[in-house]
């Protein structure tokens, strides 16, 4: 099966052929002819086969959001459940429970920063963030940036004994399923 590409080519060659040699004219004609009409029939199929690519491709698109938004209802479910276990756990102090096939346990959780007034914490533990390269950030235009708390850095500091003020740390706690 001849490809679209070497349909072209092979009508180009038989063009320039038909300025340069100028003989027989209707020969050429009649190549050329011959040559755009399997070049129309073979773009009109790749175009029916794109069409139903396209049409597949809907189709495809279209169950990714229903799975998606099965998978996020099941993830609301699951966060929902964790968090009466937890509850319930946590409100009558038991810290496992197991039936043989499953245990299920509360277990603490990386230490994190609690932010209760970012005013009064200090610029060392802040982060500033334009949108733009920074190399062309003129000097003393840090007020246009949008500034966040650096929680890690909090976190190291107050890990190493230092007060932050307007911070504290957070221990919580999730559910584990082994």
């Amino acid at each position: 099966m001849i490809t679209l590409y070497d349909m072209t080519d092979a009508y180009q060659r038989v063009r320039v052929l038909a300025e340069t040699e100028g003989e027989g004219v209707a020969d050429w004609a009649t190549s050329l002819a011959d040559i755009a009409e399997a070049m129309e029939t073979k773009v009109g199929n790749m175009g029916a086969l794109v069409r139903e690519w396209k049409a597949e491709s809907e189709v495809y698109a279209s169950e990714v959001r229903r799975l998606s938004a099965r998978q996020q209802a099941i993830d609301a479910r699951i966060k929902r459940l964790e968090w009466m276990m937890q509850t319930a756990m946590q409100e009558i102090g038991i810290d496992k429970v197991g039936n043989g096939t499953l245990t299920v346990r509360l277990q603490n959780s990386p230490p994190s920063v609690e932010v209760l007034d970012e005013s009064i914490i200090p610029s060392t533990f802040k982060r500033a963030k334009l949108d733009m390269p920074l190399s062309e950030l003129p000097e003393g235009l840090e007020y246009m940036a949008e500034v966040s708390v650096n929680r890690r850095a909090v976190l190291d500091a107050l890990k190493a004994g230092a007060e932050v003020q307007g911070t504290r740390v957070v221990q919580s706690q999730h559910i584990r399923l082994y």
